[in-house]
């Protein structure tokens, strides 16, 4: 079912550059040594695409493209079969990177997916309520471990039959343990990738069990230093926790007027139309900056459980006029588009990892209000944003109110907020140390693994007090 894309031009010259062939270290005028990379054989992994919208999916096509462009020998591969029509799996074929599936035939999973579609649609309404809408993802989630495990035998055919130097994983997913399980039962270097929060509350007993073979992996590595920490807390590997932020494209250029008329500034949401994303807690906030306050105007992308709940408080509180729901982005043109409308993004959620889209909106030059949960206090800092504490809607309202009235420091923030997401996410700044990790993780250098310390510029690039100072730099 799985299929090779066409080869395509590489997205960058630096990407080439990140590539160039070294045969011996070279000094860094640090006292350090850095390697460039040599071209390597990657394999990145999930159980399955998530889509249609998914920051895991996001994050791992954006790696493998650019690495593809860089002109190592990069797969994606899942564990379970996926859909030729899928948005992940198109953009990676227009990438050039080839996309393969374990189980091509997994005739439960199968069952199981059109059983889950089924029910959806059958007890909708039921649906449009969270706490059964979170039971089904948590029963869901249950039963694709149960039948991860069946194919573990299988993943080990498969990872003998193909020895890639590193095996990279990505997650949340339920497939994880079967997959690092099968790696190590070959002796292949593996990378596991946490994406998520420790404190996200859905996914307790997911964690529970990934915490058993955490230490069979032979690097594992966050996305910020702040979540670097609070996962050692949790899970207990003898190499520590390192750190690989997120890597986000450069927005595509793209001319439309920023507000509609007749309003004078746009507030914009994306993500997850989900209670712990806080979408209903924007609603309220908006509605209350008043007649006031210079005339605004709020674009949601997004989709979800909340949908339905979003629309009829918009309405209910007298700001559906001023509320434009814009549904769902595949893809780079359609991310640009929405962004290059917005003069302030907002975030008012309650658990995060590092958002996707509030690495977006600083892309797009965009000032950030958020809650200061997860990674995101390692994200943003003063001259780039303000954030909130999670739940307290009078700093929400004082937030959206300042950077509302101030076009000014508006500007100056978005401004910072481009500089740093060059600094922290941009492509010249993650792929060298994405493609130094990897080097580590195939040497298994003991030095690098034990003290998460990865050469290279970037200021997540140490660890311990020193990243705990770079973070807020």
């Amino acid at each position: 079912m799985a299929s090779e894309g066409a080869g395509v031009a590489p997205l960058a010259a630096s990407a080439k550059e990140a590539s160039a062939v070294r045969t011996e270290p070279r000094a860094d005028g640090t006292g350090n040594e850095h390697r460039e990379a040599s071209r390597m054989r990657i394999a990145l992994c999930k159980a399955r695409f998530a889509g249609p919208v998914s920051g895991a999916d996001e994050t791992l096509v954006t790696y493998a493209s650019r690495l593809c462009a860089a002109g190592h020998d990069v797969e994606v591969v899942t564990l379970f079969p996926y859909s030729t029509r899928d948005p992940y799996f198109r953009r990676l074929r227009r990438a050039g990177v080839p996309v393969r599936t374990i189980v091509e035939r997994a005739w439960l999973f199968s069952l199981l997916q059109s059983v889950r579609a089924a029910a959806t649609h059958a007890l909708f309404v039921f649906v449009l309520l969270y706490s059964f809408a979170s039971h089904m993802r948590g029963l869901w989630t249950s039963i694709l471990h149960f039948v991860s495990r069946l194919y573990l035998h299988r993943c080990i055919r498969f990872f003998t039959a193909n020895r890639y130097d590193v095996v990279h994983i990505l997650t949340p997913d339920s497939g994880t343990p079967v997959l690092i399980r099968a790696c190590h039962a070959q002796g292949i270097r593996t990378l596991y990738q946490e994406l998520g929060s420790p404190l996200h509350p859905e996914a307790d007993r997911h964690y529970r069990r990934l915490a058993r073979v955490i230490p069979l992996c032979t690097s594992v590595v966050a996305l910020s230093p702040k979540l670097a920490e609070q996962w050692a807390e949790r899970f207990r590997h003898p190499g520590g926790i390192g750190v690989l932020p997120l890597l986000c494209e450069r927005p595509a250029a793209w001319p439309i007027p920023r507000r509609p008329m007749p309003f004078d500034v746009v507030f914009g949401f994306s993500g997850r139309l989900e209670p712990l994303k806080g979408t209903l807690a924007l609603l309220a906030a908006f509605a209350r900056l008043g007649p006031s306050h210079a005339r605004p105007f709020l674009r949601i992308a997004g989709e979800g459980p909340e949908a339905y709940k979003a629309r009829r408080l918009s309405s209910d509180l007298g700001i559906a006029d001023a509320c434009d729901y814009v549904g769902r982005y595949n893809s780079l043109e359609g991310r640009s588009a929405f962004f290059g409308t917005l003069d302030v993004f907002v975030l008012p959620t309650r658990t995060e990892g590092t958002p996707n889209s509030i690495i977006e909106a600083m892309a797009a030059g965009i000032p950030v209000i958020a809650s200061g949960v997860g990674g995101i206090p390692d994200m943003l800092s003063p001259d780039t944003g303000i954030i909130v504490p999670p739940g307290d809607q009078d700093a929400l309202v004082a937030a959206m109110r300042r950077l509302g009235q101030d076009s000014a420091l508006r500007e100056r923030l978005g401004a910072a907020a481009r500089r740093r997401y060059e600094r922290l996410f941009g492509p010249d700044a993650v792929l060298p140390m994405l493609i130094e990790r990897y080097h580590a993780v195939i040497a298994a250098e003991p030095q690098a693994a034990k003290l998460g310390i990865i050469p290279g510029s970037h200021p997540w690039s140490a660890t311990g007090p020193a990243m705990s100072r770079a973070a807020s730099a």
